[in-house]
């Protein structure tokens, strides 16, 4: 009997029974001899040709689809705290995501935390030490902070202390230039 396929190494695929291919990239072959190289499954992608295997996503990513190349990040709110996720996870009321450390964690005090998103009350800024860390509600000096993590008009920065460029300290308020 007269072969079907070429056997071929791992990461090629045979074409027309004369040739081996390498799989592309979001495909793979184990051992050389499938009779196609098989996509990537949701949670995993690959970058490269004549893969043998497919890559978990990170944590903090995921992959919905068969066949990818990459992962994408999760949104603003949601956490992949597992390699190799399909799908991110949305933070339950009351929580917010850190991106990260890939968790939601407590809403700070003096703060509002819906769809995993924290929202400072009214006079009062979030402040964090780096990407990583918490956030922490801070008092704001009068009038310079509004609900929501927004600034009063024309102030910006920690607990929006400074005029944003273009404006100009007048007492407490930021007037244009």
């Amino acid at each position: 009997g007269k072969l079907a396929y070429l056997p071929c190494r791992p990461g090629f695929v045979s074409y027309n029974t004369i040739e081996c291919r390498p799989c592309t990239p979001g495909t793979y072959t184990p051992t050389g001899r499938e009779a196609a190289c098989l996509p990537c499954a949701p949670g995993n992608f690959q970058d490269n040709f004549q893969s043998t295997e497919c890559q978990l996503c990170p944590k903090g990513q995921y992959q919905n689809n068969f066949g990818q190349t990459q992962c994408i990040d999760c949104l603003e709110g949601f956490v992949a705290p597992n390699v190799g996720t399909s799908k991110c996870r949305a933070c339950p009321k009351g929580l917010y995501a850190i991106q990260d450390i890939h968790s939601c964690v407590s809403c700070p005090a003096n703060s509002v935390c819906n769809n995993g998103i924290a929202k400072s009350n009214i006079g009062f800024s979030l402040v964090r030490t780096d990407n990583s860390s918490k956030w922490f509600a801070f008092k704001c000096p009068p009038d310079f902070c509004f609900a929501g993590n927004e600034c009063a008009p024309g102030r910006t920065s920690l607990l929006c202390g400074t005029c944003r460029p273009g404006f100009y300290e007048v007492g407490t308020m930021c007037e244009p230039c």
